[in-house]
């Protein structure tokens, strides 16, 4: 590069392309490490999340069982409507 071009900033100070782009870069290389860790959270709070859903299902599914064994088992045991009895 035969000449420097030179940007004036909005103090009133000169940098040159070069300087200006390395500034640029490392603003670009900050950013994307930011969004690398905020990518790696958000994957971590998903199988969180995804993990959850699948104890809420499995605990959906052993409740549903066990109203069905209940519902059963109380049409076999004759219960006196009065006292609450078994007889």
């Amino acid at each position: 590069m035969d000449r420097v071009e030179k940007n004036i900033n909005s103090s009133g100070s000169a940098y040159t392309l070069f300087e200006n782009n390395l500034i640029l870069q490392e603003k670009v290389e900050r950013r994307t490490e930011q969004l690398r860790k905020s990518n790696k959270e958000l994957l971590i709070e998903i199988e969180n999340r995804r993990k959850v859903e699948r104890e809420k299902k499995n605990l959906i599914e052993e409740l549903q069982e066990a109203l069905a064994e209940v519902k059963v088992l109380s049409c076999l045991l004759p219960i006196c409507s009065y006292c609450k009895n078994i007889s």
